[in-house]
């Protein structure tokens, strides 16, 4: 994706305006420099922010999935318990509960919320020091590229963000991001 920004800064006069619009609808940063420590940082703020936003809201919506989940079964169990000692015979229910946690830990339900949870805790942290980077002066590519090291082996170890967490939250996040660039500017 960085490549398709770097070409575009590089050969904007050259390019096809369909191109360009084509480029436009695809992945871009705002970053207006030219190629260069300060505008890898910037990128990597951008990035490290929607991504920290996107980790996020799946992190809670797993979360909600798994404490309803976790007190729907409790809910059920404790129904179920009384039921037992009257001499009911529940083991049906019981079974169908212990079958869906276990469903839950199978699919992985518990490792993708660390995962999401962790990687928004990296995101974050990455923004916050590229922030830092930029505002010191111009960033070493030393110390870019460290960061970009760290966001990015963070990202390959966290779950891939589902298409319609992005689709269900880009227009918000989209106005948050020009609010934020707006201010910083």
């Amino acid at each position: 994706y960085t490549l398709i920004a770097d070409e575009k800064l590089k050969q904007h006069s050259t390019l096809d305006p369909a191109f360009q619009s084509l480029l436009k609808k695809g992945v871009t940063f705002a970053s207006t420099q030219a190629t260069s420590a300060k505008r890898a940082a910037e990128n990597l703020i951008e990035s490290a922010w929607f991504s920290y936003h996107l980790a996020s809201a799946c992190a809670r919506y797993l979360r909600v999935l798994l404490v309803a989940s976790v007190v729907v079964a409790f809910m059920a169990l404790l129904s179920t318990a009384g039921a037992v000692s009257s001499g009911s015979n529940h083991d049906v229910l019981i079974k169908a509960v212990a079958t869906f946690l276990a469903a839950l830990v199978s699919i992985g339900a518990f490792r993708a919320w660390a995962g999401y949870s962790g990687f928004a805790a990296v995101a974050k942290s990455v923004d916050e020091k590229a922030d830092r980077l930029l505002e010191a002066g111009i960033p070493s590519p030393d110390d870019v590229h460290a960061l970009l090291v760290e966001y990015q082996v963070a990202r390959n170890g966290a779950p891939l963000i589902p298409t319609w967490v992005w689709k269900r939250s880009r227009d918000r996040m989209n106005a948050e991001w020009d609010l934020k660039r707006r201010k910083g500017a």
